[in-house]
């Protein structure tokens, strides 16, 4: 099952599928920007915006469908098994009802693709953008579909053959994305490839699984439409929730846009963001790694090794942020100017705020990951549509600027992440505001990274002020390691038993 050895093989894929992700976000912009222009990554933002938000409450559902077979399983693997199948047939029905209405929208209704792409009807036409907009998110759909075979891999121990495959199409995906914006530069013809890469791989791997796995194919025909159709039922405050959240999340380019902010404001955010990002993507694949054990250890109502793993994500995440801020802050500044070819306005105080801003999202996000992850609806639903509500009402207040953007970002992930998520966790887990405390413990490494980088902003880099800054950082981390190691008579006083609302 979910063991050490199935843990280590897992980091390992992941490790390797997070380069890639890194390898294609820092791979995309500077070759854009060198072979394809400005006009083009605008382009690419957006179009990846509006697929963000086309496919939020689809993601939602096969996430929904695929908790509620890993924490059956525990328990009752028939039932487990027709869950699952069952989910598999409705979403299968529900693709071709999507991809109906998409063709419908955009392929009818040139406007459509012209608000997306904030262009002309004529431009539309001529560049052939409605197709792309289609053919990009039928792919995606296909791709998306895959995510409910991974779900036999994840209570087995087997999650890391998840990743194997996606490093592979991941190598696939992003060679065929180099070549055709070296070689071919038309925005169409580079978005049409992409899509032949997913309809590919997706075949072959729906191909492998019938032959390695005829039996998932058996459950697929035991499963009901009904059933289905009673997850989706359920799953409906997971698909606003996702829905809602990307407007903060992958979705924030299109969001700036409907506030009026000028393209080039959106180019230099999505650039800093695109590095931040990295950051997030790589922290959100090791904590991947370790759903099995969480949803294992909540089906038996283990709340001490929750609490320990949530530490230790947290510490993780801490030490990689701390070592890259606080030590090679400059760095990155040379890295982003090299990386961006001077082609987008440089703004320290954006970049800065930004980073500020990935600190609140990696200690909140984690919580969230977590809620979802065990389905609890309702506290995802009020801590996003909150967080949603917060961010849309400060780009109302604040004036239309690159650093507002960020400051409602970082305003929405304080709402959450430090006031709310500590707050939905202590009710869930029926405890008091000890609780809450000891989540936001693990927050003080966060909080001294960005101390830190105000203080660059304030009387800029130094060599004794950043030694100064990671040698407070290194002995906060230091004692709340020693106070969690497992076992030590600290541990076993402050991680007490407590009732997990199952």
């Amino acid at each position: 099952m979910n063991s050490r050895k199935s843990i280590v093989k897992g980091s390992f894929w992941a490790g390797l599928r997070y380069v890639m992700v890194f390898l294609k976000s820092i791979l995309l912009l500077p070759l854009i920007l060198s072979f394809c222009g400005t006009d083009f990554y605008t382009s690419w933002i957006l179009l990846n915006a509006a697929n963000a938000l086309l496919l939020g409450f689809y993601d939602a559902y096969i996430r929904y469908v695929a908790n509620h077979y890993n924490l059956y399983f525990y328990e009752n693997k028939e039932k487990a098994g027709f869950v699952l199948g069952s989910g598999i047939r409705f979403a299968l029905a529900m693709s071709v009802v999507i991809s109906a209405g998409c063709a419908i929208l955009l392929l009818l209704f040139p406007g459509a693709t012209a608000w997306v792409f904030k262009t002309s009807a004529a431009v539309v036409q001529a560049q052939h953008l409605s197709v792309v907009l289609f053919s990009f998110a039928v792919g995606n759909i296909l791709m998306s579909l895959l995510r409910f075979f991974y779900a036999f891999n994840e209570p087995v121990g087997n999650l890391w053959k998840n990743f194997r495959y996606e490093v592979i199409f991941s190598v696939f995906e992003l060679l065929v994305l180099l070549l055709s914006i070296v070689f071919i530069k038309d925005f169409a013809s580079v978005i049409l490839w992409n899509c032949a890469v997913y309809l590919v791989t997706a075949i072959i791997y729906i191909g492998l699984a019938v032959l390695r796995r005829p039996e998932a194919f058996l459950l697929i025909r035991q499963g009901t439409y009904t059933e289905g159709r009673k997850q989706f039922a359920g799953s409906i405050p997971f698909i606003v929730n996702n829905f809602i959240e990307k407007l903060a999340t992958d979705s924030y380019a299109l969001v700036l846009s409907w506030f009026y902010y000028p393209l080039a404001a959106i180019r230099q955010l999505v650039s800093v963001r695109t590095m931040t990002n990295a950051a997030l993507s790589g922290i959100n694949v090791f904590q991947t790694v370790f759903v099995p054990k969480m949803q294992e250890f909540q089906t038996r109502g283990n709340k001490t090794r929750l609490l320990y793993l949530f530490r230790l994500i947290w510490m993780f995440a801490a030490v990689i942020m701390g070592v890259a801020v606080i030590l090679c802050y400059p760095l990155l500044e040379r890295v982003y100017l090299i990386w961006s070819r001077n082609k987008i306005e440089w703004n320290g105080v954006a970049f800065a705020g930004l980073f500020i801003a990935l600190l609140l999202t990696l200690f909140g996000n984690l919580m969230l990951f977590y809620l979802k992850m065990i389905n609890k609806t309702r506290p995802v639903l009020i801590a996003t549509a909150t967080k949603t509500v917060c961010l849309l009402g400060l780009l109302w207040i604040l004036p239309v600027s690159l650093l507002n953007s960020i400051l409602a970002l970082a305003g929405a992930e304080i709402w959450v992440g430090i006031l709310l998520y500590p707050f939905l966790l202590a009710r869930l887990w029926q405890e008091n505001g000890r609780t809450q405390l000891r989540l936001l413990y693990s927050f003080v490494p966060f909080l001294i990274i960005a101390v830190t980088v105000l203080c660059y902003l304030k009387w800029g880099y130094s060599l004794p002020l950043a030694i100064g800054g990671f040698v407070v950082f290194g002995g906060v981390v230091g004692t709340q390691a020693f106070r969690w190691l497992p076992n030590s008579k600290v541990n076993s006083i402050d991680s007490e038993q407590l009732t997990v609302d199952s």
